[in-house]
């Protein structure tokens, strides 16, 4: 009865053989899987670090247009705050010189009156 026994063992030996060559086909179908993942993790990175790249660049290029926009409203304030302070010295002028004109007219009609007066009391003199 060595038959069925040699049997069994053929079939044992081929069945840790199907199983052996099915264990190496897994291992490599995983390892070509697990170098696909890790290229795809690499490409994943880049384009990560890509990305962080470009939002760096492109938050200093905002951080910069606001710093000039920040310098262009100081300007266009200062410029506007001068502007203002011409024309109030302006206003002031044309007061001060309105006042003088003012001034001298009345200075000058109280002379004419004054003038006036003494004729009158020459004339009533007379």
């Amino acid at each position: 009865d060595a038959r069925p026994l040699a049997f069994n063992l053929t079939f044992a030996s081929g069945s840790l053989y199907d199983h052996k060559k099915f264990l190496q086909d897994k291992i490599k179908q995983n390892k070509y899987e697990f170098e696909s993942l890790v290229s795809k993790y690499e490409r994943v990175e880049i384009e990560r670090d890509n990305l962080v790249r470009a939002l760096n660049e492109q938050r200093l290029a905002s951080h910069r247009q606001l710093e000039w926009l920040k310098t262009e409203a100081q300007l266009t304030s200062r410029n506007s705050s001068q502007i203002h302070i011409i024309e109030r010295k302006r206003a002031e002028d044309r007061a001060k010189k309105s006042e003088l004109k003012h001034r001298a007219e009345s200075e000058a009609r109280i002379s004419a009156e004054h003038v006036s007066q003494q004729l009158v009391e020459e004339c009533e003199q007379l």
